[in-house]
C-alpha cells in the first residue's frame, strides 16, 4: 500500500510539473510544402502565456514529418522541444538567413530548476541539398544568422539531432553554460560547433563533425569545456575560404578540426581526427590539454584539396602552457607541426612515441636562428 502511494504521488508530481503538448494541435501540417511557422509561433506563445507564470516545464512535441519554416522557433527557459525519432521528424529552414531553433538567456540559476531539452530530431538548413560541399559558397558572407540551433543560457541538453545545411554554424552557444551535446551528426555547415562569449561546461561527446568548414571553434575566452570521444572528420566545406599561405595562419579557413582561439583550460581528448589541413589548432590560449586522441594523417595532399598537406598540430601568437600528450598518429611521413617563428613556445609541451618526438624535434629546428624558442619536445629514452 505504501509502495502505491508513493507512485501515485510521483506521477501526480511529475505531471504537475511538466506537460506534452502536440504541435499538430496547431494547425502544423509536416507535409514538406507548407510554411508551419506561424503553428510554432502559436504554440510557443499559448505555452508561455499558459504556463510561463506557473514555472512550468513543457515538452513541445513533433510528430513525424518534414515541417518548413521561416522564421526561427525561439523557447525560453521552460521549453524543450523534442521530435518522434531523428530522420523521421525534419524541420527545415527555407530562409537563407535564419536560425532552426534559439533558446532564449535564461541566466538567472536560482529559477532554473531543470534543463531545457532539444532531442530526436533533424534540422535542415538552406544549403543542405548542396551535394558538392567542397566547393566554394559566396552567399556566406550574406548568411550571418544561418544556424541550426543558438544557445544563449544555461542548463541545456541536445541529444540525437542531426544538424545540417547551415552557413554559419550548425550550434552556436554564447555566453552559456552546462551545455551537453550527445549523440549528434553535425555536418556540412560554416562551423560545426562554435563555442563563444566565455562559454564554460560544454559537454561535447559521441557525436559525429563532419563536412564543415570547421569542426569546432572556442574563442571568446571560452573555458573549462570538454571535447571527448568524437568522430571529427573531413572538415573541407566551402562555406569558408582556403588559407594558401604557408604558416596557414587564417584560423578562420577551411579545413581545420578544432580551433582554440582566445580560449583556456579546455580539454580536448579521446576524438578520432582525419583529413584536415590543421587538425588542432591553438592561438592566444593557455592551459589546454589536446591528449589521447587518435590522427589519422596520412600523406601528402590527402585532401580534397591536393595541394596542401595535413598539419596535426598549430600555434600561434601567445600561447603557453598547452599540453599534447599522449596522441596517437598513423602517418607516411614525420608528424607536421606549424609554429610562429617570431613568439615564445617554450613553456607549450609535446609528447608522443619517441619516435615521432625526435622526428618532430628536427623538423622544427631546421632552418631557425638562435633566438626561436620551440615547444618542449620530451626526450624520451
Amino acid at each position: 500500500m505504501k509502495s502505491y502511494l508513493t507512485l501515485c504521488f510521483l506521477t501526480v508530481f511529475v505531471f504537475s510539473f511538466s506537460q506534452n503538448i502536440d504541435i499538430k494541435n496547431y494547425g502544423a501540417k509536416g507535409d514538406g510544402v507548407s510554411d508551419d511557422t506561424n503553428a510554432f509561433t502559436k504554440a510557443v506563445n499559448d505555452i508561455n502565456m499558459k504556463y510561463g507564470k506557473q514555472k512550468r516545464h513543457v515538452n513541445l512535441f513533433i510528430p513525424s514529418g518534414t515541417y518548413i519554416i521561416s522564421k526561427p522557433i525561439i523557447l525560453n527557459k521552460f521549453i524543450s522541444i523534442t521530435g518522434e525519432f531523428i530522420n523521421s521528424t525534419i524541420i527545415k529552414v527555407k530562409n537563407p538567413n535564419s536560425e532552426a531553433i534559439i533558446l532564449e538567456r535564461n541566466g538567472d540559476e536560482h529559477i532554473i530548476d531543470g534543463y531545457n531539452y532539444i532531442k530526436s530530431l533533424t534540422l535542415l538548413g538552406p544549403n543542405c541539398d548542396d551535394k558538392n560541399v567542397f566547393d566554394p559558397k559566396p552567399q556566406y558572407a550574406n548568411s550571418t544568422k544561418s544556424t541550426g540551433i543558438k544557445i544563449f543560457g544555461l542548463r541545456t541538453r541536445v541529444e540525437d539531432i542531426q544538424i545540417e545545411g547551415f552557413a554559419n554554424n550548425g550550434i552556436e552557444i554564447l555566453s552559456a553554460y552546462y551545455t551537453f551535446i550527445t549523440n549528434c551528426f553535425i555536418r556540412n555547415n560554416g562551423i560545426g560547433v562554435l563555442l563563444d562569449k566565455e562559454s564554460t561546461s560544454v559537454y561535447l561527446t559521441k557525436s559525429e563533425m563532419r563536412y564543415n568548414s570547421i569542426g569546432i571553434y572556442i574563442t571568446g575566452r571560452s573555458f573549462a569545456n570538454f571535447i571527448n570521444n568524437n568522430m571529427i572528420e573531413n572538415n573541407l566545406a566551402g562555406y569558408l575560404n582556403v588559407d594558401k599561405t604557408s604558416q596557414l595562419s587564417n584560423l578562420k579557413s577551411t579545413g581545420r578540426g578544432v580551433v582554440i582561439d582566445q580560449a583556456s583550460n579546455n580539454m580536448i581528448n579521446n576524438n578520432y581526427f582525419e583529413r584536415h589541413y590543421v587538425s588542432v589548432s591553438v592561438s592566444n590560449s593557455y592551459n589546454n590539454v589536446i591528449n589521447n586522441n587518435f590522427f589519422a594523417v596520412n600523406g601528402d595532399g590527402d585532401t580534397a584539396n591536393k595541394d596542401k598537406s595535413q598539419t596535426l598540430y598549430q600555434l600561434v601568437g601567445s600561447t603557453s602552457n598547452n599540453i599534447f600528450e599522449k596522441n596517437v598518429t598513423v602517418s607516411s611521413r614525420p608528424t607536421k607541426v606549424i609554429v610562429s617563428d617570431d613568439a615564445d613556445l617554450s613553456r607549450n609541451t609535446i609528447d608522443m612515441d619517441p619516435d615521432s618526438n625526435r622526428a618532430l624535434k628536427n623538423e622544427l629546428m631546421k632552418n631557425r636562428n638562435s633566438s626561436f624558442k620551440a615547444p618542449k619536445i620530451i626526450d624520451q629514452k
